[in-house]
């Protein structure tokens, strides 16, 4: 599941808030969000508003701002710097601008 974010800082939110942000965009709605930590700065600052919503995978392209959830069940809003196709699934290695 790839999350394009429209606007972006990193976010972290974890455990159920980050369950309950997946299930609201399998609907098809959008999500907004408050922005915490320094990861995006400039183009998102704490507290600046995000919103993101579902799109597939494979539109997503190198540049592209993702929100996704990483091991620790944290949703984390990062740009996409490669993205590859190993073994018949979409893999992406993203990094924050600061």
């Amino acid at each position: 599941m790839g999350l394009r974010a429209k606007t972006s800082d990193t976010i972290y939110a974890g455990g159920e808030s980050s369950q309950l942000f997946a299930e609201i965009l399998e609907t098809g709605a959008s999500v907004r969000m408050r922005a915490t930590g320094p990861s995006m700065v400039p183009l998102i600052c704490t507290d600046d508003l995000v919103t993101v919503r579902k799109v597939p995978v494979a539109d997503l392209a190198h540049g592209d701002i993702i929100l996704f959830i990483n091991h620790s069940g944290e949703a984390v809003v990062h740009r996409i710097l490669r993205k590859r196709l190993r073994r018949g699934r979409i893999y992406v290695h993203t990094k924050g601008d600061a």
